[in-house]
């Protein structure tokens, strides 16, 4: 007689891609199960300040929770639209 052990593993998703400021997610997933890929991008007019440009969701082990990895990215306004606002604040404001 031959015996056949099947063994079923079962990995929770990630939690929600976590947010960052002046940013936009794009997942591969829609679930954030093991292997999800997140992609960030600053907004137009915002330039990357550190952080990741991508995340993934790798499988707990165990008793373990599975985690994104990774640092969300962090953007700030780009520094020549920052000088603009700082010189010319009501220039988008004039009549005509």
């Amino acid at each position: 007689m031959h015996l056949t052990e099947t063994y079923l593993l079962v990995f929770s998703a990630c939690s929600e891609p976590p947010a960052s400021n002046y940013t936009t997610a794009n997942s591969t997933g829609s679930d954030s199960a093991p292997g999800t890929l997140v992609e960030y991008s600053c907004l137009e007019g915002y330039q990357s300040s550190g952080g990741d440009d991508h995340l993934i969701c790798e499988a707990g082990h165990g008793d373990e929770e599975s985690v994104w990895i990774g640092a969300p990215l962090q953007c700030q306004l780009n520094q020549k639209k920052r000088e603009s606002k700082l010189f010319f604040p009501r220039l988008a404001n004039l009549p005509g």
